[in-house]
């Protein structure tokens, strides 16, 4: 799970600066990150990934590996992952940056926000 862990978010710092690029992905730039995500992939040892990228209000699509492995499905800009505790990373993180923006207080019960939510 580390490795995974390491892995999206160097992904991620790999290539944020792609969201402020004003340019389309060449064909060698699509190539080349096709390229590092089935390294990565293979590296990682994980069964299937998949990446987005927007450039110029495009959006491409990565994916290498497998969504199902036992059937040979490949895997796509379609496939589901599991985010598993990942995705309490990442919610920790949107409440920061609704913090941050004034839409939430930590230090507010959670009630005032989830009204049906009982302790």
């Amino acid at each position: 799970m580390k490795k995974i862990i390491v892995f999206v978010f160097t992904i991620f710092i790999l290539f944020s600066g792609f969201a402020t690029q004003s340019y389309a992905l060449s064909d060698s730039k699509s190539a080349a990150i096709q390229a590092l995500l089935d390294d990565a992939c293979r590296i990682s040892g994980v069964p299937g990934m998949s990446i987005s990228i927007l450039a110029d209000d495009e959006v491409f699509y990565f994916s290498s590996g497998y969504a199902d492995r036992k059937k040979g499905l490949s895997a796509s800009e379609n496939t589901l992952y599991e985010l598993a505790s990942v995705s309490k990373a990442f919610t920790g993180m949107g409440i920061m940056l609704l913090e941050e923006q004034g839409l939430l207080s930590m230090t507010d019960p959670v009630q005032k926000y989830l009204p049906w939510f009982t302790l």
